[in-house]
């Protein structure tokens, strides 16, 4: 739907799924029933988008199927090449993405588990509503690669990535500062609110680790705007270590060192890779433009 130029009616729907599940966390949590606030966070956002494929655009889709196709595509050719890359590195992500609560839950127990399952379901949900000023934009990215307007691309990229890490920075800020007022506020729902998330210093690190991982997604998208995917191996490398870290450090400090771990991998080594690579891909836009590898 992006790529047919549905960006405000995606992104109103985006907006519904943000407003929506942190309403529903925030019932659930409310309620005493801890882990199953991811489920209904999970629960909202895939409702949501069964509405705008099943019900808004049910006649779009339906015509996909009707109309006969007057040019193929070479889907071995154009779109298999990178859409394997694609697959492998999504999963990868995913999987290092999702490994700290379990991890927390295996050796720590399930309250301090579902503490981590919920920060960190927060944390994403600022991180993916802060990303959509710069994902939201692929479209126009590729369109841009593909005329070569490089000039107007850069300008765009540039901007819509530090508008996103100037919201997310805010967002962070604004909900680490919350969990310092409600651990401080002696009130009977504050106190049940505060023992819901992380202490305040843990939440902090973690804060701290979604922040910078918005510069490696931002330099992700723009790569990809020239149909390259050179992310594979790095990405490979990079959620091992981030596995491993989660696990060693979790095990032994608990969702203080799964923090760290993450965010130690994050800044220190998928900030350096994803620069490197991002940086070769800016030099040979601004440098003599050739077309994208095979």
């Amino acid at each position: 739907l992006e790529g047919c130029d549905q960006l405000k009616t995606v992104n109103q729907y985006r907006f519904r799924q943000a407003v929506f599940g942190t309403l529903v966390v925030w019932i659930i949590i409310l309620c005493g029933l801890g882990l199953w606030a991811a489920v209904g966070s999970a629960a909202v956002r895939l409702g949501w988008e069964l509405h705008l494929v099943g019900v808004r655009y049910r006649r779009f889709f339906r015509s996909c199927f009707r109309k006969k196709i007057s040019t193929s595509i070479g889907w071995k050719s154009e779109v298999w090449p990178l859409q394997w890359r694609l697959g492998i590195v999504g999963v990868a992500t995913w999987c290092a993405l999702q490994l700290m609560t379990p991890a927390i839950f295996e050796f720590h127990g399930d309250v301090e588990g579902g503490r981590m399952g919920m920060t960190w379901t927060v944390l994403l949900t600022l991180q993916a509503a802060a990303m959509s000023w710069v994902d939201t934009r692929r479209p126009k990215f590729g369109q841009l690669a593909a005329k070569n307007d490089l000039k107007e691309l850069n300008s765009l990229f540039l901007r819509c990535t530090l508008t996103s890490f100037c919201i997310l920075t805010a967002g962070c800020l604004t909900f680490c500062g919350a969990l310092i007022v409600l651990a401080q506020v002696d009130w009977s729902v504050a106190e049940k609110l505060s023992n819901a998330f992380l202490p305040p210093a843990a939440a902090a690190v973690l804060a701290g680790g979604v922040l910078m991982f918005q510069i490696p997604a931002a330099q992700t998208i723009y790569v990809r705007a020239f149909k390259e995917e050179p992310f594979l191996v790095p990405c490979l490398i990079v959620c091992s270590i981030t596995a491993v870290s989660v696990v060693v450090f979790g095990r032994a400090y608990g969702a203080m060192g799964a923090a760290t771990g993450w965010t130690g991998t994050v800044v220190f080594i998928q900030i350096p890779m994803w620069s490197v690579i991002w940086y070769r891909r800016w030099v040979r836009s601004n440098g003599q433009p050739q077309p994208p590898d095979p």
